[in-house]
Parts: structure tokens; sequence; C-alpha cells
């Protein structure tokens, strides 16, 4: 069972109500379950996106800051400084 993007996942086993027939009750379960392994796997992926987004930030706010210390003669930044460290109390949270 496939959803469209703009349809909302509120399915969960307060909104069924499951039939009193053991077979039918089994089948709508199994449904159920798989909606809820396709959401998790779709919340991982969508985790490892922001992470991903998250890590090419970085990369782009390190390059820009080593471009601006060489403007200004200055050395490259050493690794584990606090521009680097900075970054990680800057970072969104969901």
């Amino acid at each position: 069972m496939s959803l469209h993007l703009a349809e909302a996942r509120a399915h969960g086993v307060g909104y069924y109500s499951f039939s009193q027939d053991e077979a039918e009750r089994r089948a709508q379960q199994d449904a159920l379950s798989k909606l809820r392994q396709e959401t998790k796997r779709e919340q991982v992926g969508a985790q490892r996106l922001r992470e991903r987004r998250q890590q090419l930030l970085q990369a782009r706010l390190k390059a820009a800051r080593q471009r601006k210390r060489a403007r200004m003669g200055l050395p490259p930044e050493e690794e584990g400084k606090i521009g680097d460290r900075l970054s990680e109390f800057m970072v969104c949270r969901d």
C-alpha cells in the first residue's frame, strides 16, 4: 500500500478499528506493520539526507573561512580549532 507524498501519515493502532474476524484482523495488522516499516525506512533516509546536507554545509563554511583567512594573509586554520567546533553549537535539531 503506497501513500502519496501529500498524504498525512496519521495511521496508527488507534486509527484502526480492527475486524473481529481473526484472518481479516491479521491482514489489517500486517498492512499496518508494512506501513510502519515503510515509514521507518523513509525516516532513516530523511535523517541521512539531513546529515549529508549538514556535512556539505560545514564543508562550505570551512572553505569560506579558509578563503577569508587567505585573503587576510593568515595561515590556514588548524583542524579542531574554535571555528570547527563552533558550528556544532549552531546546528538545529529536529
